[in-house]
């Protein structure tokens, strides 16, 4: 695919008039430095430490765990995936018209029911019925699609085909890895057939051949990869991977595959500092409310009004701040949001958040420059119920607007102009306080 044109559909995905996207952060790590357990324990450990909380596991640098004394192969073990190259189709002398076709990317959702009933499948009384540990969903799942891929494909029954699968070796070697080692601990291994031995053979069949593959990565076979590894004359070809119009790397696709599984990596824990975003009180996601159209509206508070909501929050209650009186800024903010929660019916236990950006620049130790050219702002989100918004005083939510600022960072902000850009019916609500500007 043309690179301008990835970028240039990654733009429209992220530009403001996009109704379906609020903030887009990425991280990019290449992988001669981590697998994906390894990426990904750095990135909940970075969002541990952007919460302000001590670093629970610092990632293990030392490489050396992986170094052998003696780098012998084990003459037990083929190797086959790294010494061979993946079958062709039959009757070709190459892959090169295979590597020439574009990549179709599909997202192909399975529920709960579907995934349960293709394990119980795999678990019939068949031939290869495991006695002594069931197949599990993986298994039952990458067995499913590697037949399917095959039928699709319209393999002869003598097509030799491989189904390429990444294997985590922290815990197959002796002793284990330490489970925060921060680099590649992931060796390629293959379940090898053909395909009409898929094609009559039960589920369970090719959900053998996985198992087989993936439980011959012993501590030996791991150390005998290594030392074959480190006596290659060249690793070139174990570096790359297939790109459209590259020779250099392996090609796993037509008459094979390679599955990887994040199952078991948990990509969603990485919190930042907010949380996880709230959900109207009883819907399981939020596709209804990011279908509702985004409504922009520009309401002008005149200098007594403001004066008034100041003064309000400020007024003797159970959250007054003795302090520092609540500033327009927090007095307004808190006003809008009461507001929009009431304008929006929604339940006392409603879980309801506002997000606030918070410039750092002052609260950096030493302070950036005040002329710094970049970003210098955070995400910060106040977090309660409607209920609380209802029942209590304008000082109340000011105060959960402050509570949220003073965790990590200070600003302060002064206007008579508030911009409110509000999603219909979403729940977070946010908000912009423009200085110094003018009609």
């Amino acid at each position: 695919m043309d690179p301008a044109k990835v970028y240039g559909q990654i733009e429209e995905l992220i530009s403001e008039e996009n109704p379906h996207v609020q903030r887009l952060y990425s991280l990019g790590i290449s992988h001669i430095l981590a697998d994906g357990p390894a990426a990904l324990h750095f990135v909940r450990e970075w969002a541990r430490f952007a919460r302000g909380e001590k670093i629970g596991n610092v990632p293990f640098l030392d490489r050396r765990v992986l170094q052998l004394a003696e780098p012998t192969r084990s003459s037990k073990f083929d190797h086959t995936v790294l010494l061979t190259q993946p079958p062709l189709l039959v009757g070709q002398s190459d892959n090169m018209e295979e590597r020439k076709k574009p990549t179709t990317v599909a997202m192909l959702k399975l529920s709960k029911e579907q995934i349960g009933k293709l394990k119980s499948k795999a678990n019939g009384d068949t031939p290869y019925k495991n006695t002594t540990r069931p197949y599990s969903r993986y298994e039952a799942v990458a067995g499913h699609m590697w037949r399917c891929a095959s039928k699709a494909r319209g393999h002869v029954n003598n097509q030799p085909t491989r189904l390429h699968i990444a294997v985590d070796f922290r815990n197959r070697m002796q002793p284990p890895l330490p489970q925060d080692y921060f680099g590649n601990a992931v060796l390629r291994q293959a379940a090898i057939t053909t395909a009409g031995e898929l094609f009559s053979n039960p589920l369970a069949y090719a959900s053998s051949k996985i198992r087989e593959a993936v439980e011959m990565v012993t501590d030996e076979y791991v150390r005998s990869c290594l030392a074959l590894i480190k006596n290659l004359p060249d690793v070139s070809i174990h570096r790359n991977f297939h790109t459209l119009g590259c020779t250099l790397g392996g090609f796993f696709g037509n008459p094979n595959m390679e599955i990887t599984s994040w199952t078991s990596m948990s990509i969603y824990d990485a919190d930042f500092g907010l949380g996880k975003p709230p959900l109207l009180v009883g819907q399981s996601d939020n596709m209804e409310e990011r279908k509702k159209p985004t409504t922009v509206a520009m309401l002008k508070l005149s200098k007594d009004q403001i004066g008034k909501l100041k003064s309000k929050a400020n007024e003797d209650t159970p959250y007054k701040n003795t302090t520092r009186p609540y500033s327009r800024y927090e007095a307004v903010a808190g006003h809008m949001w009461r507001c929009a929660s009431k304008a929006r019916g929604h339940v006392n236990n409603q879980p309801t958040r506002l997000h606030i950006a918070v410039d750092v620049r002052n609260r950096m130790q030493p302070p950036l420059p005040q002329n710094y050219f970049g970003n210098a702002v955070l995400r910060q989100a106040a977090i309660t119920t409607a209920g609380e918004l209802f029942s209590n005083p304008l000082a109340y939510a000011s105060s959960k607007i402050r509570e949220a600022v003073e965790k990590g960072v200070h600003w302060g902000v002064s206007s008579e102009t508030l911009i409110w850009k509000s999603r219909a019916g979403h729940l977070c609500l946010y908000m912009m306080l423009i200085l110094g500007w003018e009609k």
